[in-house]
């Protein structure tokens, strides 16, 4: 739809009229529209697949009935105004964010940090503050956002809101991890925390002028003596915020709220400085607590330069320094024009480098047999872990599990994506493996970010056997493969 379009005719609300579109993803698409007063509102369009049993529009629905039956028109939060729904979409209309440039886009977090480069300590902890109060209107409701995120962030009329309601969903005990990789936290349940941890992550973006992904790097324009004071404040939010150990994060917004203001607070009056030496290790990254001595950052940007090479694994002819598992997880496995490749039966499937490695990058281009297959790269073997293409989507699996043990709280994690290769495509998969995190990429893009595995061990690949309703387990093949160690 390109030109002036009415959508909804005499039924429920008439003649609102989509003016242009401000921007489409893989969801839908934000329109600027008119309704029947006139009065400008953000339309947003999501098309109606029906060949999917549980589509986007579902799961935007079900976000748009928690908003209308729990919250209403909470502070801090965008308003919806309208809800309908055709054969062909499901769509509403909701504030307009404020607009700008040429052509007009909408003015978000992300776009606004872009522009000033980096936010003022108290103007940051004004806007932090502001959306911990819709923040915590939604946990009050039993709601967690699960995507707060920059660009999710926007100005409507001068007052910054949260926005994109469509991954809103009641807190339970157990809850998939979506959203963005970069704003989810490595290790624990995605509940009300896992909210608060994304709000650390934004204010980290606001503070630095940096990206989620460069966390915890630190620019040094803060790291000068006139801003150790502000640095040390707001290096303590983010890192309380963002702790690797969710028992030791914020656990509510009221929380989070009180140790902003008294930050404010004591940012105003100048109080405390801390010496020039000392630092916070956190996760395996150094974080300036107020001021790091400027020899130490000159080290880390040295040794990102001098990175190790990448060490073949497979020479494309046989399978010397492989080994498979013992039973039941053998498999019979083979060499098949130039790549690794298992014979598809009923069972469980594990093939093995001989030599133990202990932190690094491992990937390898894997290409299944057959449509919804099952299968990935494991490490840290004995006690591996397992990043594997799970039909539809990806798994993160942690540590091997025997058939006696107790189920494990937060051990699966599955991750939807769009890169779901059917029979004889190919797919990048590539694992970042470290103590404090691990990281998982797909054709070279993040997916998603785990708790670190902080022993060596062998890496490998990992391919699903028969359960119950299946007539076979899986298969596939292996090329490129190659591990990077760490500096």
């Amino acid at each position: 739809m390109d030109k002036l379009d009415e959508i909804g005719g005499g039924d429920g609300i008439g003649g609102l009229k989509s003016v242009r579109c401000l921007g489409s993803g893989a969801v839908g698409e934000v329109w600027l529209a008119h309704d029947a007063a006139g009065r400008e509102v953000a339309l947003k369009r999501i098309p109606i697949d029906k060949r999917r049993g549980r589509s986007v529009h579902t799961r935007e629905l079900a976000a748009l009935e928690l908003l209308a039956n729990r919250l209403g028109e909470q502070s801090g939060l965008i308003h919806v105004f309208h809800v309908g729904i055709t054969d062909d979409e499901l769509w509403y209309t909701m504030e307009l964010a404020d607009l700008v440039g040429e052509p007009p886009m909408v003015l978000s977090l992300d776009r606004a940090i872009e522009s000033a480069k980096r936010f003022t300590g108290p103007d940051a902890l004004d806007i932090i503050e502001h959306l911990l109060e819709g923040v915590g209107g939604l946990h009050d409701a039993g709601v967690v956002h699960r995507d707060i995120k920059p660009t999710n962030i926007l100005s409507v009329g001068g007052e910054w809101k949260l926005g994109d309601i469509g991954l809103l969903s009641e807190e339970r005990t157990e809850m998939t991890a979506v959203g963005t990789p970069e704003f989810i936290p490595p290790w624990g349940p995605i509940d009300r925390r896992a909210d608060l941890y994304a709000m650390g992550r934004v204010l980290y973006c606001m503070a630095t002028g940096l990206t989620a992904r460069a966390f915890p790097t630190l620019p040094d324009e803060l790291l000068r003596p006139e801003r150790q004071h502000e640095t040390k404040l707001m290096n303590s939010l983010v890192l309380r915020a963002c702790d690797p150990d969710p028992g030791k994060r914020f656990q509510t917004a009221e929380e989070f709220t009180a140790e902003v203001r008294k930050a404010r607070k004591e940012m105003s009056m100048g109080e405390g400085l801390l010496t020039r030496r000392r630092a916070v290790v956190v996760g395996g990254g150094v974080i300036a607590a107020a001021l790091v001595a400027p020899m130490v950052w000159p080290i880390i940007r040295n040794k990102a330069k001098s990175a190790p090479k990448w060490i073949s694994l497979f020479d494309g002819k046989t399978l010397d320094g492989w080994e498979t598992s013992v039973l039941p997880y053998a498999g019979n496995w083979f060499v098949r024009d130039g790549e690794i490749a298992c014979m598809r039966d009923q069972g469980y499937k594990q093939l093995y480098t001989k030599r133990k490695f202990q932190y690094g990058r491992f990937r390898s281009v894997m290409t299944p047999d057959h449509d919804r297959a099952r299968l990935g790269l494991l490490y840290g073997y004995p006690e591996a872990s397992f990043f594997v293409l799970y039909e539809d989507k990806y798994l993160w699996i942690k540590k091997t599990k025997l058939s006696d043990d107790p189920e494990e709280l937060d051990r699966w994690r599955s991750f939807p994506s769009t890169m779901i290769p059917k029979a004889g495509q190919s797919v990048a998969m590539e694992l970042d493996w470290g103590p404090d995190r691990t990281r998982l990429f797909i054709n070279g893009k993040l997916l998603q970010e785990v708790p670190g595995l902080p022993r060596p061990g062998q890496v490998g690949f990992y391919v699903w056997g028969k359960e119950e309703g299946d007539e076979q387990g899986d298969s596939g093949s292996f090329r490129d493969i190659e591990f990077q160690p760490r500096a």
